[in-house]
């Protein structure tokens, strides 16, 4: 008499990483390894909560190659072997026997004028302003003076007395995040509403001090919470004068923020 073997479990399928994941999974081993340098050091971390206002794609993308075909094979197959109509009811098309139209040439045949998608400051290689980029999200970064590095709205985020948690009286990111951009910010500008999506960060930046600036700031180095904002309608006015701000997609940070860091943020965002 033959005995059935038992069969184990079935092996669990393997997970595939992406590149995404595998980057940013490295990231917070760096982490993990800037904690323990700081554990040695005795100092702390000084906080801050920077704000990634951000206005969202106003037009939808440009469909790419691989999504035009697929369109084209559609409005094909439905041409030749969608339901025939009685004539009189089949008004939308004149010839059944005539080749179905591609999609550019259906959108090209819109009743409705379209406005250009390319602003004449994307033409210009104007950043300065809202009106570019429209397919995209676009970012606002902001500097004092052209010595001075490329930043998001930011502001030191107010700490409490046991440790620096909200537990210890302290500020949290969400409220370190709305201090800032409403100082920033105008708040008479009529028409103009945003908000602030959530009460976490949607990522966290790091910097480790050098001896000089270790020892002047008495901190091991900062930490950096992007907390995200989003623009809702209208166009903001910025309280300061002389400061330059730039409207930005991720694509472009690394040209401000130099290409690690701009990695990191293509990553993120």
């Amino acid at each position: 008499m033959s005995v059935k073997k038992k069969q184990g479990r079935p092996k669990r399928p393997r997970i595939r990483l992406t590149n995404r994941e595998t980057w940013l999974g490295g990231r917070s081993f760096e982490m993990k390894k800037a904690e323990e340098a700081r554990e040695a050091s005795g100092l702390d971390w000084e906080y801050h909560a920077a704000v990634l206002l951000e206005r969202l794609p106003v037009v939808v993308p440009e469909p790419e190659d691989w999504e035009v075909a697929w369109m084209d094979f559609m409005s094909e197959f439905r041409w030749n072997c969608g339901r025939q109509y009685p004539a009189e009811l089949d008004i939308w098309r004149e010839d059944r026997d005539a080749p179905a139209p591609s999609f550019r040439e259906q959108h090209e045949a819109c009743p409705i004028p379209l406005a250009p998608r390319v602003t004449e400051a994307d033409a210009s290689g104007d950043r300065t302003t809202l009106h570019r980029a429209l397919d995209r999200r676009i970012f606002l970064l902001e500097r004092a003076s052209d010595a001075e590095p490329w930043r998001f709205v930011t502001a030191a985020v107010q700490r409490g007395g046991s440790g620096g948690g909200d537990g210890g009286g302290g500020e949290t990111l969400r409220a370190a995040a709305e201090r800032a951009l409403a100082a920033a910010l105008r708040p008479d500008v009529p028409g103009f509403k945003y908000w602030h999506v959530g009460n976490g960060p949607a990522g966290v930046d790091w910097r480790i001090f050098g001896e000089e600036e270790r020892a002047a700031r008495g901190a091991f180095g900062e930490k950096v919470f992007l907390m995200r904002a989003q623009i809702v309608v209208g166009e903001p006015a910025f309280a300061r004068r002389g400061v330059q701000r730039v409207w930005v997609a991720k694509e472009e940070l690394a040209e401000y923020f130099g290409a690690e860091r701009g990695q990191y943020y293509v990553k993120l965002l």
